[in-house]
């Protein structure tokens, strides 16, 4: 994955995203530093210190003629030409593929908004692959006498932030993104739209963000697409065609790792000191807890007073009525 997110804080969203990886079974993820918030940055490096097997970072420079300049340079040098950024972003997916390629059977190149999910009874990767091999290729693209493929494609849905709409699960606090954003478009992509895969690293010789460049021919088909019955690639962002935005449904299989994505994610937060422990907590409830108790003894106090202040009688208005009624 690239990062580059030097003024947008996704910290929240980076550490979920890195908790979902591991209930998967991804076993590492690599990060190349295209210049991160520093907020992310610290999230990173306590990965570091504290699973340096799961995950690595590594520096990224431009490599098309561009210089290698202070902070900065490269995140708007990448949004001022998109064709330049894509090309740029082909160095770090291979740079990753070869580093990796005979330490992993299969490796797969993703954001932090996209994930494979599978679906049914199975919840993990390594389950995933093994149920891909034997259910049909979607649209039947791939030949039936295959018994090898070089990567396995999951089709593309997105899940918007729909930010209008009420929250679907109302307990989980709004720094959960992806366990808070279920609902979807209705129809999922095409079966070359947006994709992601895993590739065999046995088969795979180039990569692209969505498939593979080049692949072993002799040895392997070219990728086989895995039916949404089983498996999809979760995109958490706003579609491009925007009339997809319409009549969204609920699609929350996320929502079976709940329990422990959600107490490893707080985990985390409270171990960078993002939430306070228990011991914190339990001490600024009680300050609440007097402040209250004192604002409420306040009020009572000026409502008492006040109501002594009302019914006491107007001596000046009583004795200028009896001292008319002596005159007459």
């Amino acid at each position: 994955m690239v990062n580059s997110h030097p003024y947008e804080d996704k910290l929240w969203r980076l550490i979920e995203w890195l908790k979902l990886m591991r209930l998967l079974g991804a076993s590492k993820v690599v990060l190349y530093d295209g210049q991160m918030h520093a907020n992310m940055t610290r999230v990173v490096k306590d990965y570091l210190a504290s699973s340096p097997g799961f995950l690595e970072l590594r520096p990224m420079s431009l490599g098309r003629g561009e210089p290698h300049a202070r902070p900065h340079f490269h995140h708007y040098a990448m949004l001022a030409d998109g064709f330049n950024r894509i090309l740029n972003e082909m160095i770090p997916y291979n740079d990753c593929f070869y580093r990796n390629m005979y330490k992993y059977d299969y490796v797969g190149v993703f954001d932090i908004d996209e994930v494979i999910m599978p679906l049914g009874n199975h919840t993990t990767w390594p389950e995933l692959v093994k149920l891909a091999r034997v259910v049909p290729d979607y649209e039947s693209r791939t030949s039936a006498d295959c018994t090898e493929w070089v990567s396995f494609f999951f089709r593309n849905v997105y899940y918007p932030r729909y930010p209008e709409r009420p929250k679907v699960y109302r307990n989980l606090s709004s720094s959960f993104y992806m366990l808070q954003h279920v609902e979807r478009v209705r129809e999922h992509c095409n079966r070359g739209a947006a994709a992601k895969c895993l590739h065999d690293t046995r088969f795979a010789v180039g990569l692209h963000n969505h498939f593979t460049f080049f692949h072993t021919e002799e040895s392997a088909c070219a990728g086989k697409s895995v039916p949404i019955e089983f498996a999809q690639m979760q995109h958490y962002r706003e579609p491009d065609t925007k009339s997809l935005l319409i009549d969204p449904i609920v699609d929350a299989s996320i929502w079976r790792f709940q329990p422990q994505l959600q107490a490893r994610v707080e985990e985390r937060f409270r171990r960078l000191g993002f939430l306070p422990t228990d011991q914190k907590l339990a001490e600024t409830l009680e300050k609440r807890r007097k402040r209250d108790e004192q604002q409420l003894k306040e009020a009572l106090g000026n409502l008492i007073r006040l109501k002594k202040t009302l019914i006491r009688p107007n001596r000046f208005k009583s004795l200028t009525y009896i001292s008319a009624s002596a005159g007459i």
